[in-house]
């Protein structure tokens, strides 16, 4: 995906792109463990992006900024690793106080480019996605417990003979 502008002067170009969560998310009410972008400046000049994610109290964006030029490289981090804050850029509704990771309804990105170099700016996107929390069932966990112990029980048996 490319995301420019030919404006044929030199000028800042800053965007947005973003999706519904369910587009990503396998179910609805999972939580968000994770961003991932691979992403280069369109021309010369550097490139930044933030991830942005939209909950029912409005839009959040990273306070961490991921900058590139013009090769392209891959950035990601854990929704708990990044520092979120209140969005409204764009004429979207500025998010409450913290983002819930529980109640994603949207995720995407921003980007920036310097616009130092005239003709097309901005960025290309080679990939974007998310992951979410894998929470394992009690069932699951029960099955897991099981295992642990007879293997226990079976390496204590080896021992003694």
């Amino acid at each position: 995906m490319q995301l420019v502008n030919n404006l044929g002067a030199a000028t800042v170009i800053s965007g947005m792109a973003a999706w519904k969560s369910s587009d990503f998310l396998p179910n609805n009410g999972d939580e968000l463990g994770a961003f991932r972008i691979n992403f280069r400046s369109r021309n010369a000049d550097p490139a930044s992006v933030r991830f942005l994610l939209e909950t029912s109290d409005g839009w959040y964006s990273t306070d961490q900024t991921f900058d590139q030029g013009s090769s392209f490289q891959a950035f990601g981090a854990s929704t708990t690793a990044l520092t979120w804050s209140p969005f409204s850029d764009f004429g979207v509704t500025l998010g409450a106080s913290s983002a819930d990771y529980n109640d994603v309804q949207s995720v995407g990105f921003t980007y920036a480019t310097a616009g130092t170099s005239t003709g097309w700016n901005g960025i290309v996107v080679q990939g974007f996605s998310v992951q979410d929390v894998v929470i394992p069932e009690p069932s699951a966990l029960g099955l897991l417990g099981l295992g642990m112990g007879v293997m226990m029980a079976a390496r204590r048996k080896l021992r003694r003979a």
